[in-house]
């Protein structure tokens, strides 16, 4: 490869501004998004997944239900669950279905995803909840790289530890996830939220998305 001769040839100021444009990128990239996350109101940011992380259509490629309730254009709320996850799980199952009667009158839609590819169809978790009286709407993932990409994408904490019988024994951080119209992950509710929170937090959030533009 031929050098740049001296500092006053030709390939010497090409590179030389060839760098500066790189760092003048790098700056104002850096602007605008400092900008943008300043514009989060202060009582969000324990909630908002800041920039809004879009979803990969790629993990759920061959699950046609999965694929519809991801790719709604609306509100969602999301549970991750599986058939062994009861007592610990029933709170937020409560709190799931209570929270769609609600806001029945909004553009939202609740939903438990059964992460258990053992369970096709989330079938065993669908009973589970009949029997607890929780009638949420449950989908399931057919494969474990299905389950492992979703949770990916959703920053869900999930561990496989035994199988019981026909399932998996399986340790999980319980989160509610939203994704917005876009079908964006746009905020996480750690295990910490109460439910007078995330009813606060959501109606905020709708605010907030529909003053920044669907941001």
């Amino acid at each position: 490869m031929k050098r740049c001769q001296g500092l006053n040839s030709k390939c010497f100021l090409i590179s030389y501004l060839i760098i500066v444009a790189i760092l003048l990128y790098y700056w104002y990239y850096e602007l605008m998004h400092q900008r943008a996350t300043d514009a989060v109101p202060v009582v969000l940011h324990n909630y908002i997944h800041w920039p809004a992380k879009g979803l990969n259509r790629d993990i759920i490629t061959g699950n046609t239900a999965l694929s519809d309730l991801l790719t709604q254009q609306n509100w969602r709320l999301i549970y991750l669950s599986h058939a062994q996850c009861l007592p610990d799980c029933y709170q937020w199952l409560v709190r799931l279905k209570t929270f769609d009667s609600a806001f029945s009158s909004y553009d939202l839609t609740t939903a438990v995803i059964n992460i258990n590819h053992s369970d096709p169809g989330g079938r065993h978790l669908q009973q589970v909840l009949l029997n607890y009286q929780v009638n949420n709407t449950v989908y399931s993932v057919k494969t474990n790289e299905e389950a492992e990409s979703l949770a990916h994408w959703l920053t869900a904490l999930f561990l496989r530890t035994e199988r019981r019988g026909d399932d998996a024994l399986i340790e999980q951080k319980h989160q509610f996830f939203l994704v917005d119209p876009k079908n964006r992950l746009y905020a996480v509710f750690e295990e910490n939220t109460s439910y007078a929170e995330l009813q606060s937090a959501f109606i905020a959030l709708r605010s907030f998305y529909a003053k920044s533009g669907g941001r």
